[in-house]
């Protein structure tokens, strides 16, 4: 699978997420009752999100990550791709006394 199809997918899922949040604000502002927490189904995702965590092939370190924003402008807009602004750190990665 290209670096391209894996950018897709991920700009989809997050497309999605979006849209999901952006549905039930509009239901929660309406007055709407929030839809029952399927308990099950959430411990499901995160042991999918851990189970790929674990085999140390993270999805995004397959994707070719600009780290300077002024070619990764020049980038998307040479390929006509939007741009993608991730920041991930690792829970080990700072000084010890570091908050988070």
């Amino acid at each position: 699978m290209s670096i391209r199809s894996f950018v897709l997918r991920d700009i989809v899922r997050i497309m999605a997420v979006l849209a999901l949040l952006v549905s039930l604000s509009c239901n929660l502002a309406s007055g709407n009752e929030r839809p029952d927490w399927d308990q099950k189904e959430a411990i499901a995702k995160v042991k999918e999100v851990i189970a790929i965590e674990e085999t140390g092939k993270l999805p995004w370190d397959e994707i070719a990550w600009e780290s300077n924003i002024d070619s990764a402008i020049s980038r998307a807009q040479a390929e006509d791709m939007p741009l993608l602004v991730y920041l991930y750190l690792q829970k080990d990665s700072g000084p010890p006394e570091a908050p988070c």
